[in-house]
């Protein structure tokens, strides 16, 4: 792996991680991806790389689960991460959920490593009996558009995208880790696709990100300036270089 992907991929995973309040180390992600490390957010990033280049090969219900697993399985090893029960773990959820926007973290003061999350809720979740249904259309929607990508042109292919991403993020499938599993997901249908993906910035989450979980159209303005305007994004994380985490 070259130097260019190896600093794409940490800043993906750093930035997808902070826009929840969870930190990572940047020096052991770089660490990790050069060691091909198969556990963690790290494993999960590195998975659906490979898996991008099996154009024979789609999204299913096994993999959705295994993305999550492997992103929220060491969540809590990290600042602000918390640690989840294994029911909730690789699995649907079962319980009800809000899509948040805005999350903060506190420390709480004599706990040791105990920390308090508020969030500012954008809407309730579908209840999670619809969870699998819900799931198993857009696990075939997605299949389905996997072998005819392309027939596509790119813009259309972005625009497909763009709308698995939000229509993801509005089930909210699982308990925690819904929105770093939609992130990586979103990276491995734009390698799918052919199409150079893109970091989703903490930096800008307010003004430009969590706006589109309410507005469809929103998210795909957001995926095409992402993907064709790239040069015109004006943001730390699209100036650092390899040398930053030496």
């Amino acid at each position: 792996m070259n130097k260019e992907k190896i600093n794409f991929l940490i800043n993906f995973i750093y930035e997808s991680d902070l826009i929840e309040n969870i930190e990572d180390d940047r020096k052991l992600l770089k660490k990790q991806i050069i060691e091909q490390k198969q556990d963690g957010h790290v494993g999960a990033m590195l998975l659906l790389d490979r898996l991008a280049d099996e154009k024979d090969k789609f999204l299913d219900k096994k993999l959705v689960l295994k993305i999550q697993e492997l992103i929220c399985s060491e969540q809590h090893f990290k600042t602000g991460g918390k640690k989840l029960k294994k029911k909730d773990i690789g699995q649907y959820r079962k319980t009800k959920v809000f899509v948040v926007s805005e999350s903060f973290v506190f420390p709480i003061f004599g706990e040791g490593e105990k920390f308090l999350r508020l969030s500012k809720i954008i809407s309730e979740a579908p209840s999670a009996k619809k969870v699998p249904k819900l799931m198993k259309k857009w696990i075939e929607d997605v299949m389905n558009w996997q072998k005819k990508t392309g027939k596509f042109s790119q813009e259309e292919n972005v625009k497909k995208i763009a709308d698995f991403h939000f229509e993801f993020e509005e089930i909210h499938p699982f308990i925690d880790g819904n929105g770093r599993t939609g992130r990586a997901f979103a990276y491995y249908m734009l390698r799918h696709a052919g199409i150079e993906p893109f970091i989703f910035g903490a930096y800008d989450r307010t003004e430009t990100y969590y706006p589109c979980f309410k507005d469809k159209i929103k998210m795909e303005k957001y995926f095409y300036v992402r993907v064709f305007k790239q040069d015109s994004i004006l943001g730390r994380i699209e100036t650092m270089s390899v040398g930053d985490f030496a």
